[in-house]
C-alpha cells in the first residue's frame, strides 16, 4: 500500500524490543519456570523484587527501563527478577497476580510488599531500601536517624 505524501507512519514496536540484554549481564534474572522461581526467589539469601509482566503489556514495557535502572543500583544487595506471566502462569496464579505489571517484594520466601501498576523509579528504590533495611535488621528508629542525617554516634552528619 503506497504511503500518502507528507504522512509518516509510526514504526511499530517489535515484541523483541521488550526483551532486555540486562538479564544476561546479571542485573536481573529472567525466571524460566516454577522450579527456577523456587530456587532463585523463594530460596534466595537476598531479598527479591519480582516484576510480573507480559510481552503484550504496554505499561509493562514502559516500566522495563525503570526496573532495569533500579536493579542496576542494587546489585549484590537486593535481587531483581522478571517473570513472564504468559510463559510461567502457574507462579502468577499461585501469588494471585490479576493485573500486570505487578511487583512483589519477597524476603525469606514471604511477600512483604506489593505494587500493582507502573511504578516510578523513586518508589521502586524505596521498596528496595525498605526490604534491604529489613534484611540488615534495621528498625524504624535506625531508618529515621538515617533519613534525618544522624550517624551512628548520634551526631548530625549534614
Amino acid at each position: 500500500m503506497p504511503r500518502s505524501k507528507g504522512r509518516r507512519e509510526k514504526p511499530r514496536p517489535r515484541p523483541s524490543a521488550a526483551k532486555s540484554t540486562s538479564a544476561a549481564s546479571g542485573v536481573f534474572l529472567n525466571i524460566r519456570g516454577k522450579e527456577h522461581f523456587e530456587e532463585a526467589v523463594l530460596d534466595s539469601d537476598l531479598p527479591v523484587i519480582v516484576d510480573f509482566w507480559a510481552p503484550w503489556c504496554v505499561p509493562c514495557r514502559m516500566m522495563a527501563p525503570v526496573f532495569e535502572q533500579v536493579a542496576g543500583n542494587w546489585v549484590g544487595r537486593v535481587r531483581f527478577a522478571k517473570l513472564d506471566t504468559e510463559a510461567v502462569p502457574s507462579v502468577a496464579q499461585a501469588f494471585h497476580v490479576a493485573s500486570i505489571p505487578t511487583l512483589l517484594v519477597l524476603y525469606q520466601g514471604e511477600v512483604v510488599d506489593v505494587n500493582v501498576g507502573v511504578t516510578a523509579a523513586t518508589s521502586l528504590n524505596s521498596m528496595a531500601q525498605r526490604v534491604y533495611d529489613r534484611h540488615l535488621g534495621l528498625g524504624f528508629f535506625d531508618r529515621l536517624k538515617r533519613s534525618l542525617g544522624f550517624g551512628k554516634s548520634g551526631q548530625a552528619t549534614r
